[in-house]
């Protein structure tokens, strides 16, 4: 059950890159008024927050019951978050700014934390019970980061 909870989420948040990515491709832009972002971005980070809480728990419990399908959840998170930082921010609505210009996150930030994301994922594949615990960890930080850089 852990191993499918942990796909499962891996899919929630990949599911919200690609929607974060076709924003920031401009399949949608912002609206006429400042505030008003893209249909559904609201709903695509709270969905994509929740996975990245479920999955800080599929990574704690990944200390006591193993699985190596949990090396998929700290990538997919970071890829959320990367994707998210070149999505327009409504906030400066109708100009099409992104969260990453001269946002609050420096992209050395999120370079930085894709690098360790990649290594967590490794070490959680080859050895899913200190990876687990990595895992979880750098969750938080992602989670962070996406409330950080949007302004929560």
């Amino acid at each position: 059950m852990l191993r499918s909870l942990a796909f499962v989420t891996a899919g929630v948040l990949v599911a919200a890159a690609a929607y974060e990515l076709a924003l920031a491709l401009s399949a949608w832009g912002v609206g006429a008024e400042p505030g008003e972002g893209a249909p559904w971005a609201g709903t695509a980070e709270g969905v994509a927050l929740l996975a990245t809480l479920v999955g800080v728990a599929v990574g704690l419990v990944c200390t006591a019951r193993p699985t190596a399908a949990a090396a998929l959840l700290s990538p997919a998170a970071g890829s959320f978050v990367a994707a998210r930082e070149y999505t327009y921010d409504p906030y400066y609505a109708p100009t099409l700014r992104r969260y990453g210009d001269g946002g609050t996150v420096p992209l050395w930030w999120i370079v930085g934390l894709a690098a360790i994301t990649l290594v967590v994922g490794v070490v959680t594949w080859r050895q899913p019970r200190p990876g687990g615990l990595a895992t979880a960890l750098l969750l938080l930080v992602w989670a962070g980061t996406a409330l950080f850089a949007s302004g929560h």
